[in-house]
């Protein structure tokens, strides 16, 4: 397995990195668990390889848009497959197609059946030879051609979001409030839209997401991780662990997690 990924450095808070990855025939058949990572993405998987999502027995081909995910989902790679994209800001999709975000939570559809337009934009730029930051460049400049959905709400969540990223999850709704003028009810309601859950389901789940890359990049105990990011005791980890990847920690580790050591790496 191959996996090379390229972080965008963008104002607009559209695309957070440009991914590839390769499965070769030593690697199948290969299954997995994919860990929640709290971003959308766009991902263009070639149709003669086969990437298939065992829980609903999905097959993935062509250009497909994966909403936000609140918990993990299993892979399936049975053939040699390459798929590559991008993963975007999580307030990306609303403000390039205007669309209730919130509708694609959990789920993988093809792009074009959301987002013709965007469909369009993107096939030929997927399609081309183009690699690694050549190819992100391209197509953080293929967006400078699409109007963008800016407002006062993005505005807001873009700042709810800079605001649980900086405090990697461990603030409360009542927090963001402080610095956001709006009521609670219009935060969670404008949230939701944009991003697809709650902020405060969010921010649960950035802090978990938080606690396994720091796991994963500075290979910390997960005791003293439970304690950093004021878990009550390990009970409490534990039940956030089975909310998010349906699984113990225990029965998770206990299995080679080769994938999520790449993608959690940032």
């Amino acid at each position: 397995m191959v996996y090379n990924a390229f972080k965008a450095k963008d104002e607009l808070n559209i695309i957070e990195e440009y991914f590839e990855l390769f499965f070769n025939e030593d690697m199948i058949s290969f299954n997995t668990t994919i860990a929640p990572v709290a971003l959308p993405l766009i991902t263009y998987i070639k149709k003669e390889n086969a990437i298939i999502e065992a829980d609903k027995n999905l097959d993935l081909h062509g250009l497909m848009l994966t909403g936000l995910f609140s918990n993990s989902y299993p892979l399936k790679i049975n053939e040699e497959a390459s798929s590559i994209g991008i993963a975007l800001h999580p307030t990306a999709l609303y403000k390039l197609i205007g669309y209730d975000v919130s509708k694609l939570k959990n789920n993988h559809v093809p792009l074009k059946e959301v987002s013709k337009d965007l469909h369009h934009l993107l096939l030929p730029l997927f399609e081309s030879e183009l690699k690694d930051k050549i190819a992100l460049e391209a197509i953080k400049n293929s967006f400078k051609s699409m109007p963008l959905l800016i407002d006062k709400h993005t505005k807001n969540v873009d700042q709810a979001i800079k605001l649980i990223r900086k405090k990697e999850g461990l603030l409360k709704v009542s927090d963001l409030l402080k610095e956001i003028p709006v009521s609670q009810k219009t935060l969670e309601t404008t949230f939701k839209r944009i991003v697809g859950i709650t902020p405060g389901k969010y921010m649960k789940l950035f802090r978990f997401i938080r606690l396994m890359r720091r796991y994963v990049n500075q290979n910390t105990k997960i005791k003293d991780l439970i304690f950093m990011y004021d878990y009550y005791d390990e009970s409490h980890f534990t039940k956030d662990f089975k909310l998010f990847m349906r699984k113990s920690p225990k029965e998770y580790f206990q299995e080679d997690y080769i994938f999520a050591k790449e993608y959690l790496k940032k």
